[in-house]
């Protein structure tokens, strides 16, 4: 709205100079016919020169009083224009260096919100940042993002949580990042209200981009604090631009065998980056193992893990080269499976 005021009272001042213009061509032409007028009209024509001169005074003090009032006006970021679904482009890769600062105001906060609850009902997908169709917790993030403000923040939940400015929970607002894991960030979500959350859900009753409440017993036992990068400085590491092929997948590692249920979609070429959180109850050595579908674990990739019971530890970054599926199984020192998932990579 801001923006539509400024740009009207530019469209203002353009005209009131043009006004000046005429005034001035008139005034000249006046005095001309006043020096070829019988006396009986000259009288006429010097009350018509009183008058514009009288306009052009007026017109001068109201040109000095709209500048006054635009250079008031507080300096903004442009909202891009939203873009019709099946239409948006993915925001890029963040470049290294630092970034523009992303003004704080209801304009800002409102389109980010806007930009995330236009991709609601969009499947869920590993690694995904592609509207409007797919996406994974932290690429709608970016893409919500970038949309509403132009500017590309950090893709991965753990450089989200460590270069984003902390906020209270008095503090936190619309449009704010709420950071979930245990012992390691795991999972994003769009700060809505004070109730409700946006993400993209990999589990649960629903999937995919939906609405949340944030009290639900799952989020509240996992929850780390609020980040924001709404007036937030922000300087992207290397290490966070080379991270955008790279997706985290948390798991938490029990003593009772688990399996991930249906097979869970993710991007072709996208880094399985595993965070193991260990509730064991004991320290203990975790070997790690990527591999087709189909074939022996021992014929993939392979990983081991040493964590201290109660801590999480990411271990090698695992990456689905073809399209099809590949399944991870983690199995502790005795050999005994804890955790079994497949994912299906998709174009």
């Amino acid at each position: 709205m801001k923006n539509i005021i400024k740009a009207s009272l530019i469209h203002a001042i353009i005209l009131s100079i043009i006004f000046v213009i005429s005034c001035c061509e008139v005034s000249s032409i006046s005095k001309n016919i006043k020096a070829n007028l019988p006396e009986s009209l000259t009288q006429v024509v010097s009350n018509s020169t009183s008058m514009i001169d009288s306009l052009k005074d007026s017109t001068a003090s109201a040109i000095d009083s709209v500048v006054n009032e635009v250079r008031a006006l507080p300096s903004i970021i442009v909202v891009p224009r939203q873009q019709q679904p099946g239409r948006a482009e993915p925001a890029p890769p963040p470049k290294p260096g630092p970034q523009p600062k992303i003004t704080d105001n209801l304009e800002i906060r409102n389109a980010i919100l806007a930009s995330a609850n236009r991709y609601r009902g969009a499947r869920y997908q590993l690694g995904a940042q592609n509207p409007p169709s797919r996406f994974d917790c932290s690429g709608l993030i970016v893409q919500a993002y970038y949309e509403a403000t132009g500017i590309v923040i950090p893709r991965t939940s753990a450089m989200m949580w460590a270069m984003g400015r902390r906020v209270n929970r008095e503090s936190v607002q619309p449009g704010d990042i709420i950071v979930f894991g245990r012992g390691s960030p795991s999972h994003v979500a769009i700060y809505h209200d004070g109730t409700n959350m946006l993400h993209a859900a990999s589990a649960g009753r629903q999937t995919g981009v939906i609405l949340s409440r944030q009290d639900e017993n799952y989020w509240a036992q996992r929850f780390m604090g609020y980040v924001t990068f709404v007036d937030t400085p922000i300087n992207i590491t290397r290490s966070a631009a080379n991270q955008i092929a790279s997706s985290e997948f948390p798991v938490e590692l029990t003593n009772s065998p688990q399996t991930g249920g249906d097979p869970l979609p993710a991007l072709v070429n996208t880094g399985i980056n595993v965070i193991m959180y260990n509730d064991t109850g004991a320290n203990g050595n975790f070997d790690v193992y990527f591999y087709r579908s189909g074939t022996s674990r021992t014929s993939g990739e392979s990983d081991r893990v040493q964590i201290r019971s109660g801590e999480a530890k990411a271990g090698k970054v695992f990456v689905g080269t073809q399209t099809g599926r590949y399944d991870l199984t983690i199995v502790n020192r005795e050999g005994n499976v804890l955790f079994e998932q497949t994912f299906s990579f998709e174009e």
